[in-house]
């Protein structure tokens, strides 16, 4: 929960990541996909989470690209009905 917390507090600073595709991207969020097992952990209060590939159970890349897509897209209907 520390790392989640930490990530949103400091969300202002910036990071760097060598990316193959594109030479700069602005992003407000970063998410780390580390390991293998996964980890649940609580939202901060007020943040609206979107569940999307193996967090719900193992996937395919297809279907995980394919769930992210979707809760993309929620998210921004979400955000845009505000």
């Amino acid at each position: 929960m520390g790392g989640v917390k930490a990530a949103i507090e400091e969300r202002k600073k910036t990071t760097s990541h060598r990316n193959t595709l594109v030479a700069e991207l602005d992003a407000d969020v970063l998410v780390l996909a580390l390991g293998r097992v996964p980890v649940e952990v609580s939202a901060p209060p007020g943040i609206p989470v979107e569940r999307a590939g193996d967090c719900l159970s193992p996937r395919s890349l297809e279907e995980a690209v394919l769930e992210g897509t979707l809760a993309a897209r929620r998210a921004l209907d979400r955000v845009a009905s505000r």
